[in-house]
């Protein structure tokens, strides 16, 4: 099935994708945005988003990530009706 098994059928269950999931923010994950803030301004990054804490993943990786599921996903489209949502990181890799 496109190479996951994780697509909206039409009794509507949702799966997602494992392309599809947060940025890993290393050892800020659970931390608020407030505090990722201050430990990138602390790091001496201008814009937090160029940051990337200790053992979290890059904006370049979510690119790569975000792109192999667009890939995937219109292989699936073109059988399967599939659905997907984001805020707004997803947009601003692309």
């Amino acid at each position: 099935m496109c190479g996951y098994d994780v697509i909206f059928f039409f009794s509507l269950s949702e799966q997602l994708w494992p392309l599809l999931r947060e940025r890993a923010f290393g050892d800020m994950d659970g931390k608020t945005i407030a505090e990722f803030r201050r430990r990138a301004a602390d790091a001496g990054f201008a814009n937090a988003w160029d940051y990337t804490p200790d053992g979290g993943e890059t904006i370049q990786d979510l690119r790569v990530r975000a792109g192999e599921f667009f890939r995937v996903r219109e292989r699936c489209t073109e059988q399967y009706r599939v659905i997907n949502a984001s805020f707004s990181a997803l947009r601003q890799v692309l």
